[in-house]
């Protein structure tokens, strides 16, 4: 499991656990009291990237299931004419329909 986070932090803004911003984000989510669950978030991997990041395409597969839990992606599709068609945006306490069903089939699909 991977968690993502695209927005700045404030230097002055108190650090939250996992548990705390998960459940925040996801509420779904935040009240499961399996040790299981527990120690996926413990060992989860916290993932900041910049702006413009590729975070999976149809050449670099999806292989984490990732929580969003700051700022937003955009999936789209590139037009071989170098056209870009967004296909929707993913922010803080959505899933990506693509990545988790490119995780569930094992292929990648024509999307950045």
């Amino acid at each position: 499991m991977q968690f993502f986070n695209s927005r700045k932090s404030s230097p002055d803004a108190p650090e939250l656990s996992r548990f705390q911003e998960i459940k925040a984000t996801y509420p779904e989510l935040g009240d499961i009291n399996d040790v299981g669950w527990k120690s996926t978030i413990t060992h989860a991997r916290i993932f900041e990237a910049p702006p413009e990041t590729t975070l999976f395409s149809g050449d670099i597969p999806c292989n984490n299931f990732m929580l969003i839990l700051g700022g937003t992606i955009r999936v789209y599709q590139a037009a071989e004419d170098g056209r870009e068609k967004t296909l929707y945006r993913v922010e803080a306490g959505d899933l990506c329909i693509l990545s988790l069903n490119s995780l569930l089939k094992n292929r990648s699909f024509n999307a950045i």
